[in-house]
């Protein structure tokens, strides 16, 4: 179902993806500098924005899901958070703060299995906790934040666009930041 990577190995599919990472020597100093999604606030990347906050947490994956189907990752999509610590223990063993999947359909499930989120507010993390994913082929990035916002960034304004109108279509609003 996943494979761990090491800080590093994330870090280096995101420089190679993002050049707004090119300033940063290691994924340390860049959790260091805050959140990951402020070096694409910082380079005014554009991207598309919605709160969580009044949807259940499986008619979000549902859509999620539809809205993102259409994307192709042959080398699989990379999920990590922003802790150091790893993802939650299941079973006695600590996941590493990365993990490539293979399919999409394996980023809800993985995050419902291993993240730190409420049992009754599914979609707020603790306080340092967002969860960010990669998509290096089509160069987007998506983040599920602590406050329970979704985020998507990617310098091609068309494709945010199209997944914002695909939200739509489930009358669900996301705004523009471009």
């Amino acid at each position: 179902m996943y494979m761990d990577l090491s800080e590093s190995q994330v870090f280096n599919t995101l420089r190679r993806t993002w050049p707004v990472f090119d300033d940063f020597k290691s994924f340390n100093q860049l959790l260091c500098e805050g959140w990951v999604n402020n070096a694409f606030f910082n380079k005014n990347i554009p991207y598309i924005w919605r709160s969580n906050k009044r949807i259940s947490e499986e008619r979000f994956w549902n859509v999620f899901a539809k809205v993102f189907s259409s994307i192709d990752e042959p080398d699989g999509f990379i999920l990590f958070h922003e802790k150091h610590a790893g993802w939650r223990k299941k079973r006695g063993r600590r996941i590493r703060n990365g993990v490539s999947l293979h399919r999409l359909l394996d980023v809800p499930i993985f995050v419902r299995g291993f993240a730190f989120y409420s049992r009754r507010q599914w979609q707020y993390g603790e306080m340092n906790d967002n969860y960010n994913l990669l998509l290096a082929h089509s160069r987007s990035f998506i983040s599920f934040t602590h406050e329970g916002e979704f985020l998507c960034f990617s310098t091609d304004k068309s494709k945010l666009m199209e997944i914002a109108r695909s939200f739509h279509s489930f009358h669900l609003a996301c705004e523009f930041g471009f």
